[in-house]
């Protein structure tokens, strides 16, 4: 991972965290290691995890899945995440399978398997429909009846700061973003809808450039997971609904902002 990589991604800690995300910025960091490989990368969130209390899980699924790549030839790497019995996240990255010799390669989790304890969580290997291998993460998560707040959209106090302090800037930029948030998504929807993988990738990073100027670290990685997998247009389509979701959010929280400070 490149030092712009990690300073335009949003570090995942012990707050609320949106898991969905998780993945999608997992499989950003691991998309170009995909592609030269020839590896699809592919998932399924079921929709009853997609937020939980998930931990420092970023770099443990990170390793996992850079290691499912490279043991994959030619093939596809899966991480599926589902709810579990005792209030634990599943998150099963499922590759390898027989390589060009014919054997299947063990996954390397000795590290991963650490770090999953050091969340209280458990990490292991099973055998997997391919003929590779599923490394499985269970990590314990906040009881589902716990109320639970979503992480602002934008941050505000690194918004101040990109622009010296100047809060009359600070204010425009809010503005302009409200009045054109719209225009955001749009270019990005149409897109996709094209079919056309360049136009993908443009149109997201564009949408990506827009938002990170109003420092909305959630809308910015799901701009980075859409460009990452602007080859597979379908995969892009589900991410779209949620980029317009966050976008919306953005904008009302800057509106609701600009309101208090008035």
């Amino acid at each position: 991972m490149t030092g712009d990589d990690a300073a335009d991604r949003p570090e995942i800690g012990g707050a609320e965290l949106d898991v969905g995300g998780l993945v999608e910025d997992a499989l950003a960091v691991t998309a170009a290691a995909a592609r030269a490989r020839g590896v699809a990368v592919a998932e399924r969130v079921a929709p009853e995890v997609v937020r939980r209390r998930a931990g420092s899980l970023r770099q443990v699924l990170i390793d996992v899945l850079d290691d499912a790549i490279a043991r994959t030839v030619n093939g596809t790497v899966t991480v599926r995440v589902d709810a579990a019995p005792g209030d634990e996240v599943l998150l099963a990255v499922v590759g390898g399978g027989p390589g060009e010799d014919g054997r299947t390669v063990e996954p390397d989790v000795t590290a991963s398997r650490q770090q999953a304890a050091a969340l209280g969580g458990r990490l292991w290997v099973e055998p997997a429909s391919n003929g590779g291998r599923a490394v499985v993460i269970a990590v314990p998560l906040r009881p589902a009846g716990a109320s639970a707040e979503l992480e602002p959209p934008i941050d505000h106090d690194t918004l101040l700061a990109r622009v010296g302090g100047d809060r009359r800037l600070a204010a425009d930029l809010a503005a302009i973003f409200v009045a054109h948030h719209l225009e955001v998504v749009a270019p990005v929807r149409a897109a996709v809808a094209s079919g056309d993988p360049v136009a993908i990738s443009r149109a997201a990073h564009g949408a990506r450039g827009a938002v990170a100027m109003i420092c909305a670290a959630r809308a910015m990685a799901l701009c980075a997971a859409i460009e990452a997998r602007a080859i597979n247009p379908a995969a892009c389509a589900p991410l779209v609904d949620r980029l317009d979701r966050e976008v919306r959010r953005a904008a009302a929280d800057l509106a609701s902002h600009a309101a208090s400070n008035t």
